[in-house]
């Protein structure tokens, strides 16, 4: 353990004796206005590290919050499952020995750890013995960033090529069981509300997984909302970006913990839609209207996510009605409209951030490839023999990197 005089750069805490299990306590010169959990992605791989965290951590204690940035065994490391599982859940737990309020704590992680994230703030509901169960520190509030919500998808769909397999040792139809317990969508709903933020132009993970999300999480009585950012996958976690502002935006109503079951997140930016938990919401009251029903899913003997979904998701086939036509239907008035756009990406409405994408987005993401951000050295490090120097924003602190170990 290192430590550190707040204000003036990280401490260093271990949770386990592998290398990789430690975390960095950033604090504020001040009384902490609540403990952020900062959980780092890069599809699970080991050749990705907290130092994709470490710039959101500092501005986080630099507005007055204690940060955790958390670092875990990833796949191909020791990590995969259950080790990864288990490494994000003693991170946390340790907070209680920390100096830190765990009364109210709120993860915040990107991609791979929006995953990581979500799956930590279900581990309540995990059954006894498996892993993550019997939590010490409760997670109160989750900022999910382009977050990974539908794990069985992104194997299937082979979204970042084998990273889902890699994480879990398979797929889905092999070990069913495992990702029941590792896949958010799976889990909902959970007691923490969260705030999915995700670009349309994401050309690393779908948007549709967090409309996914949403829509399931609202359907179960989950609290879960979506906004729609303008940026690509790795604005959300560039400090100087309108995308990660909407995250720090949404930290005071979180942590205050005085939302209500149905009551919607902070609309954040410009723009005038509805965010994706209302847009359930509404159709569950829509739907009601049209079958007569004073609350239609008390009638149903049919799953509810499906249901809705033929009322504001748009099915595949419908995506193709003309090659670029988008029909969107609004039910409370009754009404489906055409809007020209890429086929798939109609599915929940989200509020839209920052104004209109520039037509063409979604392909300019996927020419840039991985874009990296101002601040960021993004981790690409592979992992040597030997101590590195892992650079942080302004807060340079040696870490000693795993060696030995090939990266996945």
């Amino acid at each position: 353990m290192s430590t550190a005089a707040a204000g003036q750069g990280p401490a260093v805490y271990r949770y386990g004796a592998d290398p990789a299990q430690f975390g960095e306590l950033w604090l504020p010169d001040g009384p902490a206005a609540g403990t952020a959990v900062v959980i780092h992605g890069g599809f699970w791989r080991a050749r990705y590290d907290l130092s994709l965290g470490r710039p959101l951590a500092a501005d986080l204690a630099a507005r007055g919050y204690a940060a955790w940035n958390l670092e875990y065994r990833r796949a191909g490391a020791g990590g995969g499952w259950p080790g990864t599982f288990e490494d994000v859940a003693a991170g946390i737990d340790l907070l209680a020995t920390l100096p830190t309020d765990t009364s109210r704590v709120v993860a915040i992680g990107h991609s791979a750890g929006g995953h990581l994230a979500a799956w930590a703030a279900g581990r309540a509901n995990l059954p006894p013995g498996t892993p993550g169960a019997n939590p010490v520190v409760g997670v109160t509030g989750v900022v999910a960033q382009a977050g990974v919500l539908a794990l069985a998808d992104c194997a299937r769909e082979h979204v970042g090529g084998t990273a889902a397999v890699d994480l879990m040792g398979g797929g889905p139809d092999e070990l069913p069981e495992e990702y029941r317990l590792a896949d958010p969508v799976a889990a909902v709903p959970v007691s923490a509300p969260v705030l999915c933020l995700h670009s349309r132009a994401d050309a690393s993970v779908p948007y549709s997984y967090s409309e996914r999300y949403v829509a399931a999480a609202t359907a179960a009585g989950g609290r879960a909302t979506l906004t729609e950012t303008h940026g690509d996958h790795f604005t959300l976690i560039d400090p100087a970006s309108p995308d990660w502002e909407a995250a720090v935006a949404a930290l005071p109503t979180l942590f205050s913990r005085t939302l209500q079951p149905g009551t919607d997140l902070p609309q954040i930016g410009e723009g005038g839609a509805e965010q994706g938990g209302a847009q359930v919401r509404r159709a569950r009251r829509a739907a009601g209207a049209l079958l007569g029903a004073d609350d239609p899913f008390d009638h149903l003997h049919v799953p509810v996510a499906p249901f809705l979904d033929t009322f504001v998701d748009v099915d595949e086939g419908l995506a193709d009605l003309g090659r670029f036509a988008r029909p969107l239907v609004y039910l409370s008035e009754q009404r489906l409209d055409l809007a020209v756009g890429r086929r798939g990406l109609a599915r929940v409405p989200g509020e839209r951030r920052g104004g209109d994408l520039k037509a063409g987005g979604g392909e300019e993401a996927e020419q840039r490839g991985e874009h990296r951000p101002p601040g960021h050295d993004l981790g690409e490090r592979r992992l040597d023999d030997g101590p590195a120097e892992v650079a942080a924003a302004e807060h340079p602190l040696k870490v000693t990197e795993l060696s030995g170990l090939e990266a996945a």
